[in-house]
């Protein structure tokens, strides 16, 4: 029996998908993470209005622990 599988994720769902010589499934996952997490407060880099990077992705990281741990 040959399957192929196919697979595409972004910040809102995965979904997943398996053809098989029966036929074809599909499922999504729903994902509970926010596209865009905004902050109050914190520093902000002169002229360009948004966090530095490293601070963004320090933030990013931090959320994951919390939502996988």
């Amino acid at each position: 029996m040959k399957r192929e599988a196919g697979l595409w994720i972004d910040h809102r769902e995965a979904v997943i998908v398996m053809i098989t010589d029966v036929g074809e499934e599909t499922e999504r996952i729903k994902s509970n993470f926010e596209k865009r997490v905004r902050y109050s407060g914190g520093s902000r880099s002169k002229g360009s209005g948004q966090e530095p990077e490293d601070q963004r992705d320090r933030r990013f990281v931090n959320q994951l622990n919390k939502i996988l741990c």
